[in-house]
């Protein structure tokens, strides 16, 4: 069976010895390895409706911000569009 404690490993780039973290390894993993691995409590499981609401508000977010700077780049470019008419007619 495979050792999925963790341990040194030599990195190629470097040469260094690197501590690769438990967290590394599937929780699975972790279990078929015999390791203690603490149960999901209700706090870690995500609450969906707060998450949904949460990507509603920061996709409302998104796109009201991404109209607010559609108009102000066209505001831009009528400008530069009056900017070059102007210098064309000196």
């Amino acid at each position: 069976m495979a050792n999925f404690e963790p341990h040194d490993q030599l990195t190629r780039h470097s040469g260094s010895r690197t501590s690769l973290p438990r967290e590394s390894y599937a929780r699975e993993e972790q279990i078929a390895a015999g390791l203690d691995v603490p149960q999901n409590t209700p706090s870690d499981v995500p609450n969906t409706a707060e998450f949904q609401a949460t990507m509603a508000s920061l996709m409302e977010a998104a796109k009201t911000t991404t109209a607010e700077f559609q108009a102000k780049m066209t505001s831009l470019m009528e400008a530069a569009k009056t900017t070059v008419a102007a210098a064309k007619c000196k």
